[in-house]
Order: structure tokens, then C-alpha cells, then sequence
């Protein structure tokens, strides 16, 4: 989303927008707003899954660089690497 897109959203100014991007990503020791969005994506600030859509999700990965994007996707196989599958799966019954 654009800063003119966030300010339209949240009924404020552009320069609001940027002024809070700017303090977000001085406090989070972000040089960008899509470093931004991988460390709270990495420290698990906010879950994308409980904000946005997934066609806003598509849209907002558009409009990031390929870096990014390919952070995020290290975090993503990262996390699913962590998920642990339970060792005593039942198997389907047997037909006699």
C-alpha cells in the first residue's frame, strides 16, 4: 500500500503516515518499511493472518522487492521447519 492508500484508509495525512513509518522503523532499527515488515514478521509482532486479506497480502508482496519477499519466504520455511508433526499418526482402519 501506497502512504496515500494508508492515509485514505485511516481517514489522516500522508504526512502522518510517513511520520509513523518513519518512528516504526527507528524503533524496530529498520532502514526500510519492508525491513520493516520482516522483523515483526521474524519476531512475531503482527500475524498476516489476522490483518489482511489474501488478496491485500498479494497486493502488499507486489509492491515489496525481491529481497524482501525472499526474507519473508525464509521466515515462512523456517517456521514450518519448527512445526513438528505428531509421531503417532492413526492409520485408517483395515477393511476385512
Amino acid at each position: 500500500m501506497t502512504n496515500k492508500d494508508i492515509a485514505e484508509r485511516l481517514c489522516t495525512s500522508t504526512s502522518t503516515v510517513k511520520a509513523i513509518i518513519h518512528q516504526a522503523c527507528v524503533k524496530l532499527g529498520a532502514r526500510s518499511r519492508g525491513q520493516a515488515i520482516v522483523i515483526v514478521l521474524k519476531r512475531g509482532i503482527v500475524r498476516t493472518d489476522e490483518m489482511y486479506t489474501l488478496d491485500e497480502l498479494a497486493d502488499m508482496l507486489c509492491s515489496l522487492g525481491s529481497q524482501t519477499i525472499e526474507s519473508i519466504a525464509e521466515i515462512v520455511k523456517q517456521k514450518f521447519e519448527q512445526v513438528q508433526l505428531p509421531l503417532n499418526v492413526e492409520s485408517a482402519p483395515s477393511r476385512r
